[in-house]
């Protein structure tokens, strides 16, 4: 048919070969860029859990000294009023 005459499926005219492989490397860009951008968040959102992994244990761990610290303290309070 032709660059200009109508397509046998959708009426609609062909694109050129210069067209047609411009649009596949656009696509082709895209989804790599895409691929990268996730790639990208799922690393950001591995470093935010292991923040927050570690803020947890600091908080155990400060949770447990207070634990025994009140425990000292409760053992103490009898030796002072004996």
């Amino acid at each position: 048919m032709g660059t200009c005459g109508p397509s046998s499926s959708t009426g609609a005219p062909d694109a050129d070969p210069i067209t047609i492989m411009a649009v596949q490397h656009g696509r082709y860009r895209r989804a790599i860029i895409v691929g990268i951008g996730a790639e990208k968040t799922g690393q950001a959102n591995a470093a935010a859990y292991r923040y927050k992994a570690g803020v947890a244990l600091l908080n155990k761990q400060i949770n447990e000294q207070n634990a025994s610290w009140a425990t000292q303290a409760g053992e103490a309070k009898p030796k002072l009023k004996g």
